[in-house]
């Protein structure tokens, strides 16, 4: 029987269950004795391996969570131990662990690093490798009426469309988003304005519609949805906003060029590896536009970041400001 299993995955929620049902069948009661939660983000190996060496007297098995091993993730970083920290009594016990002690290693990456030694130790000693896969769109679209019908509650067609919208596949974001939902309907059919109301749309649709609205001319809805960001704390820092709204406006332009170029929405969309429905509500306002119009408002967001940059005035400030002085 394996005693050592690595459960991975980068949405560390997903994972909650399959280490559940593991420890169930190993350990089907436990207590603060037989098992024992290590998070690795603090914790030294020298403590995992103690913790592996050690079964409490009276008990015939130990099970041990090793929460967030990074050791394991495939980074470009190179992972370094903690000062006085030592790595050889836990590869020991990966090459040859004890049947009676219960690893599960949590890594939230979706590769491990098959190079290094502890990956190398684990194979050594049998150690099960677990991917924990993300849901795909119809497997969300299965499981969130599921989800929603354990706690009590319905939730209509097009809300479940716009909720898996605005998580992204995110489940941890999921899970909050969802929990809220469930406590301001109390019972009742969650409906779209429900979902409209209460979750945040991502700051890439928030990016998305400010541009369509400067682009159109709209400096009110702008300015509007630029203050409905702030409220939500999707503005906390202008400057990354800034960056996405330079890049938005580069990709206004790539669509304004290959569509001068005779190239249809359908056409533009594959080459550009986009929607097809953001093409077509980018083109709309982009015919009407010239290059330079475009050029000179990723000039603009420059200069406004030169000027947070240099303490001239608040990156919320640059940001009204661009707004305000933006043209067509």
């Amino acid at each position: 029987m394996t005693v050592i299993t690595v459960l991975y995955s980068s949405q560390s929620r997903m994972l909650k269950g399959p280490l559940s049902r593991l420890i169930k069948e190993v350990l089907p009661e436990h207590d603060d004795l037989n098992y024992v939660d290590v998070d690795m983000s603090f914790a030294k190996l020298i403590d995992l391996s103690n913790e592996c060496l050690a079964l409490p007297i009276g008990y015939d098995k130990k099970a041990i969570v090793a929460e967030n091993f990074f050791y394991l993730a495939k980074t470009r970083e190179k992972k370094k131990l903690i000062k006085g920290d030592d790595d050889e009594p836990l590869l020991a016990f990966f090459r040859n662990p004890d049947p009676l002690i219960h690893l599960f290693i949590l890594v939230y990456s979706d590769s491990l690093d098959e190079k290094s030694v502890y990956y190398k130790a684990l194979a050594e000693g049998d150690a099960k490798f677990l991917p924990v896969a993300s849901l795909d769109s119809n497997q969300w679209q299965a499981f969130i009426p599921k989800y929603f019908e354990k706690h009590s509650a319905s939730i209509e067609e097009l809300a479940v469309n716009e909720l898996l919208e605005r998580t992204g596949g995110d489940y941890s974001l999921f899970i909050q988003e969802a929990n809220k939902l469930l406590a301001y309907t109390n019972g009742d059919p969650i409906r779209l304005v429900d979902v409209q109301q209460l979750v945040p749309a991502p700051l890439e649709d928030d990016i998305f519609l400010l541009s369509n609205a400067l682009t159109k001319g709209d400096k009110k809805t702008a300015l509007h949805i630029w203050k409905d960001m702030q409220v939500r704390g999707s503005a906390s820092n202008a400057i990354p906003l800034m960056n996405m709204l330079a890049n938005q406006f580069v990709f206004l332009d790539q669509i304004r060029y290959l569509y001068r170029r005779g190239m249809e929405a359908y056409d533009i969309s594959s080459k550009l590896k986009c929607s097809l429905g953001r093409v077509k509500a980018c083109l709309y306002n982009v015919r009407k536009m010239a290059s330079p119009c475009l050029h000179r408002a990723i000039n603009q967001l420059y200069v406004y970041q030169s000027s947070v940059f240099q303490g001239k005035m608040t990156d919320k400030l640059a940001f009204e400001m661009f707004i305000a002085n933006f043209e067509i």
